[in-house]
């Protein structure tokens, strides 16, 4: 099965499940429809992913993830806003059905436009061992391992931030739910710039460079960021450079992955989704304890020692720089 049919199997299955959920009348049916839709929503991420590096040379690839790594974050931006002044203007249940309804729009336009695959990975009729050979082939690559262990640390740190900053700000600043929300937002746009910008940096000056330069500054910052408890103007910029300079090593170590085993690229950005997702539960775990058991520069100590980590994860990694495009370069359509 190729990558655009997983894309649309994942979006069919999110948007039949999200729709459902706007008709729960129980919260364990909810939980339920919650959690397929989770499912769906995870096999649309990497195959998106694959996607862009099938159609993209290396050389380009870099922009063309920055700007598809923008609009996931994007999405968050506005959708959260969106769906809680539905909600109250509406009902919860309408927040659901809507965003069912924009699913279905993209599968027909996921089908329609994105071409289908110019390579697959390879088939066989036994499917576990298919599915192990091709963890086998990906994980031969010993890049592949220190950039996967990247991408936890790297989106984790992140994550153990994010989630408790806003205890960061009442405490230290008085703010309210709105106020912190606000700057929250004024973050995750900073983001939205930083992954646009830094894929096409990475491009100019290479992935792994990039990465290197932007874990560096954002673990500065994080850990800047923790002590800065009297000066709220500089909390701020701290966090609007922390959010911006992340999104710019987001998009490059996304594309560096994404080459660094071609034959399985499908199966190598399922696991990178999937240690995104492990780095975002064990660090915002442990950042709440660190939180709950001292202050919050142990959390800044956490996912500054974090990033300091990817820089040396990302150090060995060995970058794909003399790929010839797997098929005609159409990054020139960004």
């Amino acid at each position: 099965m190729g990558t655009q049919k997983n894309v649309v199997i994942g979006n069919v299955s999110f948007c039949v499940a999200t729709a459902l959920t706007g008709i729960a009348e129980t919260f364990t049916v909810l939980m339920i429809f919650r959690i397929l839709s989770g499912i769906g929503a995870g096999m649309i991420e990497p195959g998106v992913y694959a996607i862009v590096g099938d159609h993209y040379s290396y050389a380009h690839r870099g922009r063309a993830m920055g700007v598809v790594t923008g609009a996931l974050i994007s999405a968050s931006i506005i959708g959260v806003p969106i769906g809680g002044y539905i909600a109250q203007w509406f009902t919860w249940r309408w927040t659901f059905w809507l965003i069912g309804l924009i699913s279905l729009v993209t599968i027909i336009a996921i089908w329609i436009s994105i071409p289908k695959d110019p390579r697959k990975e390879k088939v066989t009729n036994q499917p576990i061992k298919g599915l192990f050979n091709q963890f086998g082939t990906a994980f031969s690559n010993t890049s592949v391992f220190f950039a996967l262990l990247a991408t936890l640390l790297y989106f984790g740190g992140l994550q153990g931030m994010f989630a408790n900053v806003g205890v960061f700000y009442d405490l230290n600043y008085g703010l309210t739910s709105g106020q912190i929300g606000l700057v929250l937002m004024v973050a995750g746009i900073g983001s939205v710039i930083g992954s646009v910008v830094g894929g096409q940096l990475a491009d100019r000056f290479g992935k792994k460079s990039t990465i290197l330069s932007s874990s560096i500054i954002v673990a500065v910052s994080v850990f800047a960021l923790s002590i800065i408890t009297k000066s709220f103007i500089t909390a701020i910029l701290i966090n609007v450079v922390w959010a911006t300079v992340y999104g710019l090593g987001q998009s490059a170590l996304t594309a560096l992955i994404s080459e660094l085993s071609p034959t399985v690229r499908g199966t190598v950005m399922s696991l990178n989704s999937s240690a995104m997702y492990a780095g975002s539960g064990l660090f915002t775990a442990i950042a709440a304890t660190l939180l709950y058991g001292g202050s919050f520069l142990w959390v800044g100590i956490l996912c500054g020692v974090a990033n300091i980590i990817v820089f040396l994860t990302v150090f060995v990694v060995n970058e794909q720089t003399s790929r010839i495009p797997e098929s005609a370069d159409s990054s020139s359509q960004l």
